[in-house]
């Protein structure tokens, strides 16, 4: 008895969803783009383009980069702003992002209460620091891995 070998297509094992996202993402300049250039179809939702951006990254066929979105003090955080002593570990910068923490709070939140363009670098110091913890995170931009142009130049599309 001769064993057949059977050969899928490599979209096969693909969401009709994830491939579009693939093309999309390949007809973009130097195959890489911002995430909010790349949704599927009109319908599909930031959260499920995600979760596809996320898919495709397991696999290899993309890397994406992120920013923190979320973030919320830490227990340590709180102790620290009780502390009534004028030299705190910190900076002022960092010491109005702890004291705006109400619950989960976003870089947009803050507003003017820091530095135009500062927002990523305090919050990460203050993470590195366990003063504040990360609950979300938002992909800014997409890229085609190496796999990922070999993937759609085998699938031929």
């Amino acid at each position: 008895m001769q064993k057949t070998e059977t050969r899928t297509s490599p979209t096969a094992q693909l969401k009709a969803a994830e491939l579009k996202f693939l093309l999309k993402l390949g007809a973009c300049k130097d195959s890489q783009s911002d995430i909010s250039a790349l949704s599927p179809s009109a319908k599909t939702t930031a959260t499920k383009r995600d979760r596809i951006c996320k898919a495709l990254a397991e696999q290899d066929l993309i890397e994406y980069e992120t920013e923190i979105f979320r973030f919320a003090l830490t227990p340590p955080g709180r102790v620290l702003l009780k502390l009534q002593t004028t030299s705190l570990p910190v900076t002022p910068d960092e010491l109005k992002v702890l004291r705006s923490c109400k619950g989960s709070m976003t870089l947009e939140k803050l507003g003017n209460r820091v530095p135009p363009g500062s927002g990523q670098q305090i919050v990460s110091g203050l993470v590195n620091r366990k003063l504040l913890k990360i609950t979300q995170h938002r992909i800014t931009d997409v890229r085609l891995t190496q796999r990922g142009k070999t993937f759609l130049q085998a699938a031929d599309l």
